[in-house]
């Protein structure tokens, strides 16, 4: 099959290794290594760029003289937009614009594959344009995830905004959630009412198993000696409950010196993170590395002895950190309501708590750390499940499962 990958943002850099750029890579990666031609289009500027291998890109400005028709009516759209605040924005004519651009490179596609970007329908437009089936990647709520960041749409805004999303949604032959918490919340918020619905989690990059990972280096590195680990590795979100964790890792460890706590990452909360490991006075214990590259994490996490994963206030309690920790053979404390997590079984592959409950998180890095045979054991079945179910590959062949599937509906 000939797979036309459409990103529509300019904000995502695939040649710096973040969550997001993994994931893309990943399956282009994935999709080219079972056999097929995978082309990936992206908004840059002005213009577009794409690449057949990720590696060597070509570049196209949008045309001067783009659809004059629809000039007429876009330019005193727009000039009313800076002159008179609160005129909302439907991000329309550039969705065409980058669906216009992305036809002249995708014309022969046999499928569409999307990752959704907020406010952004070029994908759905391209859809009808060739007649080819859509498949749509959500990962996240956005109008949740603006909410969390204080950042509030106007009422016109918003109702536009759904109303895009919606269609969008509505538009796809097959969407594809990140997470059975998207999926969820999706229904809940009435973004989303067909049945074309589809879980497709990240999965364990296996590749960095190998020579890179040194966790004996990490050590030296960061001048952590002998000590036991306790890991993190993501971003610096108000969702993370980074807060409470701080505050587990203190009451856990107050008779522990040796135990540190490894926060791998960056984000908009990194200042008041730092503020509260002073504040708690663990700051000789608390160890800040910053954004690693992925040879770096894998180090770390496997040097690590836990993995923490503390979500709360969210709707997605699997990350793809989880993974990670997972692939490394890591034992991981996880937060879900009513203590049912998607992925982790309590006691078998971790131990999961409630959100935000700082009491139960201190428990479990307490009882892990205690017991040395435990942590080995749900480390071992946490490793051998990711290995057996959630890699990279299963993920790929189950995009192009549901691939075939759309194929065969829109033909017959």
């Amino acid at each position: 099959m000939f797979f036309g990958y459409l990103l529509q943002t300019d904000h995502l850099d695939l040649s710096r290794a973040s969550g997001p750029q993994v994931h893309v890579v990943r399956i282009v990666q994935g999709l080219r290594r079972r056999g097929h031609r995978v082309r990936l289009v992206q908004l840059a500027g002005r213009g577009i760029r794409w690449t057949d291998d990720l590696q060597t890109w070509e570049s196209m400005p949008y045309p001067r003289r783009w659809r004059p028709t629809l000039r007429l009516i876009e330019r005193p759209v727009r000039l009313a937009q800076t002159m008179v605040p609160g005129i909302p924005y439907a991000n329309l004519f550039d969705s065409m614009r980058f669906a216009d651009m992305a036809r002249l490179l995708l014309g022969d596609a046999d499928v569409l594959y999307e990752r959704h970007t907020f406010m952004c329908c070029g994908g759905a437009i391209l859809s009808t344009m060739l007649s080819a089936p859509l498949l749509l990647e959500v990962n996240g709520h956005h109008f949740d995830e603006l909410a969390i960041q204080g950042q509030h749409l106007s009422q016109q805004q918003r109702v536009i905004a759904r109303a895009i999303t919606r269609w969008v949604v509505s538009a796809a032959d097959a969407v594809l959630f990140s997470g059975y918490g998207w999926m969820r919340r999706y229904r809940e918020t009435r973004l989303l009412s067909h049945s074309r619905a589809h879980v497709v989690w990240p999965g364990a990059d296996l590749d960095l198993l190998g020579h890179r990972v040194d966790p004996a280096r990490f050590r030296r590195q960061w001048n952590l000696g002998d000590a036991s680990i306790i890991a993190f590795a993501g971003g610096f979100y108000p969702w993370q409950g980074l807060e409470k964790a701080l505050v587990a890792y203190e009451r856990a460890t107050r008779d522990r010196p040796e135990v540190r706590f490894v926060l791998a990452g960056d984000g908009p909360l990194r200042g008041e993170v730092e503020a509260q490991v002073h504040a708690l006075g663990c700051g000789s214990r608390v160890v800040l590395v910053g954004l690693l590259c992925q040879a770096d994490v894998a180090s770390l996490l496997a040097a690590a002895d836990i993995g923490l994963l503390t979500i709360e206030n969210h709707a997605e309690f699997v990350g793809m950190k989880l993974f990670d920790y997972m692939r490394s053979g890591l034992p991981s404390i996880v937060t879900a309501p009513g203590r049912a997590h998607d992925l982790i079984r309590d006691g078998e592959t971790g131990l999961v708590v409630e959100p935000g409950d700082v009491d139960g998180i201190a428990s479990a890095m307490t009882r892990l750390l205690d017991d040395d045979g435990l942590r080995r054991e749900l480390g071992r079945q946490s490793r051998e499940e990711v290995v057996a179910k959630h890699t990279w590959g299963h993920r790929t062949a189950q995009i192009e499962k549901i691939a075939e599937k759309c194929m065969g509906e829109s033909r017959g």
